[in-house]
């Protein structure tokens, strides 16, 4: 069913989601994508013209198919083909847009109880005492001023309209998206930090916001309105639109904007290294580049795992860039097994193509044994095509010492990742095919078979984490759905994949709840850098549990509401137990 459309868009967009946009005459540009995201949403939706989608204001029922769960997820998807860096959010047919996926957060309500209340609600915002709290609400957000924003925050409105979002939770709707829409916006508008309303900073910090997710701007303006926007206000915000997105199964855009390690923020190292990535034609060099630019510097490299891992966490990210972001995470890094040298590094010439090198006139394919091959030099004359000289095996045996388990770690993640695999396989082929033969062709142990790929797995370590909320009581009764958003929350938060973690395990404590958990790693170093930026961030309070916390506030058998404290982790105890594989 649909509950009174008329007064959602009237209340719930015009007035507590108003202020993300106004109608202005700025010119957005229509690209292929968001040609065919229209297109397919006219189809999914059943309309030729999506804003006859948008649900009158006199309180009759509008369209019943946009309440098709076909039609909100093609809406969807049509926002998000929209430009984020801000060009379009003036335009009227955007705001059109916005404004349907507004009113579909209002369909297919949990059960009668939540029209019922949701009802009551809107016609309280209805009653005169309503229209005042609305005008305060209007007026705050329009000034932008801490006195405004305390006259609304301590009136009585604030709280009956706060009871209304309790009794929702209470009656099992906290899935509901007009549950969590509701929820949001008042949290937005009365989180505070040391009696500063943040919201009212938030959006004072607008130009500077835009100046720091712009990536064509200079490093040197973006430091600089990074330093601006990166407060502890900036982050309770970030907080909130972080798990109400994650429960709405929204992007949240903003969130990575002050990841930072030790003084550094990280989306400028990754845009830095983007940049130079994009300078590149083929494809396996610039994964090669890439991985070498990330992993050389320790600071770069724990940045942008941790972009990358906040990418993987976004809920439209999809699972064919999933799978690549976790070839990233697992593999990019990986060291050679003796020599400690980056892979990266060490394969560089191969992915160039050295082991394709052909004299003039010949052309070298992998299973060449007549001078078609220029490398390894050893291996150019072949006397007796059956048979591996030993100049030609001491040369393979030079490359395989020097490349050890990395020649399978490059090969793998290369072919994990290529979108012209028959490619990315040939550029390995040659020394395959040399190292297996020359083996072959002897009598004793052979020592030129490649190591398997390197480990990412060498080492264990038990660390622990203590957390507010969720209580410890919710996570016995909700312990798998917990562990496994938790998992995602610690892989964010430490820039490393998912299926490193396990033993989740949980006890009470006077301050809250002691998270335990095993995180392996390829080595000591590593374990090190982990455990450094937990405690980082846990000092810094920037903790993010924005999956958990999402999952906990979407439930009635919740006491309270956790969006404003749930930064706020008390420490990270560190085990001294080590578990070597």
């Amino acid at each position: 069913m649909i509950v009174s459309p008329a007064c959602v868009v009237l209340v719930v967009v015009v007035v507590l989601v108003g202020f993300f946009a106004e109608d202005g005459e700025a010119v957005c540009a229509i690209t292929t994508d968001i040609a065919a995201a229209r297109s397919n949403a006219e189809n999914a939706c059943g309309t030729s013209d999506l804003t006859s989608l948008i649900t009158p204001t006199d309180f009759n029922v509008g369209s019943t198919s946009m309440c098709l769960n076909s039609c909100s997820a093609a809406m969807s998807k049509l926002l998000r083909s929209y430009p984020s860096d801000g060009s379009c959010d003036d335009d009227t047919t955007y705001l059109a847009y916005r404004r349907v996926q507004n009113d579909q957060r209002e369909c297919n309500p949990p059960n009668q109880a939540c029209s019922s209340i949701y009802l009551e609600y809107l016609f309280y915002l209805q009653s005169p005492e309503g229209q005042t709290c609305l005008a305060g609400v209007n007026n705050a957000r329009a000034l932008l001023t801490q006195d405004a924003y305390t006259s609304i925050c301590t009136d009585d409105c604030y709280a009956t309209i706060t009871s209304f979002a309790d009794q929702l939770l209470s009656e099992s709707c906290g899935t509901w998206p007009a549950y969590l829409a509701l929820r949001k916006d008042l949290d937005l508008l009365c989180v505070s930090n040391n009696d500063v309303y943040c919201e009212a900073e938030y959006f004072n910090n607008t130009d500077a916001i835009n100046v720091a997710k712009n990536s064509s701007a200079l490093s040197s303006a973006r430091t600089t309105a990074l330093s601006t926007v990166c407060t502890t206000c900036f982050n309770l915000i970030q907080n909130i639109y972080g798990i109400s997105k994650q429960a709405l199964g929204i992007e949240n855009n903003e969130g990575n904007l002050c990841i930072k390690h030790d003084s550094s923020f990280c989306i400028l190292a990754l845009d830095e290294i983007e940049a130079t990535v994009a300078t590149i034609v083929d494809e396996d060099e610039k994964v090669n580049t890439r991985s070498r630019e990330v992993c050389a510097d320790a600071t770069v490299k724990r940045c942008v795992q941790r972009m990358w891992s906040y990418e993987y966490a976004q809920p439209f990210t999809t699972t064919s860039r999933k799978s690549r972001l976790n070839s990233y995470l697992l593999y990019s890094c990986l060291r050679h097994q003796t020599s400690d040298n980056l892979c990266a590094s060490l394969t560089q010439s191969l992915i160039e193509g050295l082991y394709l090198d052909a004299p003039n006139g010949f052309t070298c394919t992998p299973t060449d044994v007549s001078n078609g091959c220029s490398n390894p030099p050893s291996c150019l004359s072949w006397d007796n095509p059956s048979q591996c000289s030993f100049g030609c095996s001491s040369g393979v045996n030079e490359v395989v010492q020097t490349l050890g388990c990395c020649f399978n770690s490059v090969n793998n993640f290369h072919s994990a990742i290529s979108s012209t695999p028959a490619v990315t396989s040939e550029l390995f082929e040659r020394m395959q095919f040399l190292s297996t033969s020359c083996c072959a062709r002897q009598h004793s142990d052979c020592s030129e078979l490649f190591a398997p790929q390197c480990s990412f797995q060498k080492q264990t370590q038990q660390l622990s984490v203590t957390i507010f909320d969720p209580p410890y009581q919710w996570i016995v009764n909700n312990e798998e759905a917990f562990t496994d958003a938790f998992i995602s929350d610690l892989a964010f938060n430490t820039g490393h994949a998912r299926s490193l973690f396990s033993s989740v395990n949980y006890r009470e404590v006077t301050l809250g709840v002691t998270v335990t958990f095993s995180i392996a790693a390829a080595s000591n170093t590593e374990i090190n850098d982990i455990e450094a930026v937990l405690t980082d961030i846990t000092s810094r309070r920037t903790f993010r549990q924005w999956n958990s916390l999402a999952l906990y506030a979407q439930d009635s058998s919740a006491a309270h509401h956790i969006a404003c404290v749930s930064f706020m982790f008390i420490s990270i105890l560190i085990s001294s137990l080590f578990a070597f594989l």
